[in-house]
């Protein structure tokens, strides 16, 4: 359990480093990012608001499945073939 309280502040930290990578890419307000204090490293990345937002969601699905007790290696498993783009 109490790395699963790790894992759920770690997806937090990544869901915002990818809503602050989608404001960037959108060209929004930069006093709308949250890491702030990382926004030379957040203009480097490589990734879309379209990616960020697909990248989310498979963090947040996967979140839910691990609370509703799913095989936590499968899940996770899952999560980075997901994100990865790779089809078995």
């Amino acid at each position: 359990n109490e790395n699963k309280e790790y894992l759920n502040e770690i997806f937090n930290i990544y869901l915002l480093f990818l809503r602050d990578i989608a404001i960037i890419d959108l060209g929004l307000n930069e006093n709308n990012i949250m890491n702030i204090d990382k926004l030379t490293m957040l203009k480097k990345q490589n990734i879309t608001a379209q990616k960020a937002t697909m990248i989310s969601d498979e963090i947040i699905k996967t979140i839910e499945l691990l609370e509703k007790n799913t095989n936590f290696e499968l899940t996770i498993e899952q999560l980075l073939i997901n994100i990865g783009g790779m089809k078995w």
